[in-house]
């Protein structure tokens, strides 16, 4: 998928995600196409905790960094800037513990043409579209 923009949700956004069994590992590597960087921008985080510990998380990784947005960013639809790459390509994981259905969350991805490919690694096969990707529709 290209864009300026792209949106990324968990399954069943807006309601709340499946349990970890068939959501955890899911994966999205996405790169610009001149190099430059990658912003995201939550537009809502709502990660579910039991007993203080946070059950999800986005890992992002660039060639650089590791980066964790967990529960001390929900925002629950207050748009709030929570990573820019110091490259043009990255690498975003959910990691989810709950073994119930919660937590859900909806980012937007930026920079200058992006491309974004999606995929969940299940232990016996490769499954797409765990993790939901938007084009918006852009009016020139």
């Amino acid at each position: 998928m290209t864009g300026s923009q792209v949106f990324l949700s968990s399954e069943n956004y807006p309601a709340s995600m499946p349990d970890c069994s068939t959501t955890s590992g899911a994966t999205c590597s996405v790169q610009t196409s001149d190099g430059s960087s990658i912003r995201i921008t939550a537009l809502d985080l709502q990660f579910s905790q039991k007993s203080g510990v946070c059950q999800q998380r986005i890992h992002i990784t660039d060639m650089l960094t590791n980066t964790d947005i967990s529960c001390q960013e929900n925002n629950q639809f207050v748009k709030t800037k929570i990573y820019e790459s110091s490259g043009g390509s990255i690498e975003i994981r959910l990691d989810n513990t709950a073994t119930a259905t919660e937590g859900k969350f909806w980012i937007q991805i930026e920079g200058e043409t992006i491309f974004c490919k999606h995929f969940v690694i299940h232990p016996r096969e490769i499954v797409e579209r765990q993790l939901h990707v938007y084009l918006p529709f852009i009016q020139k």
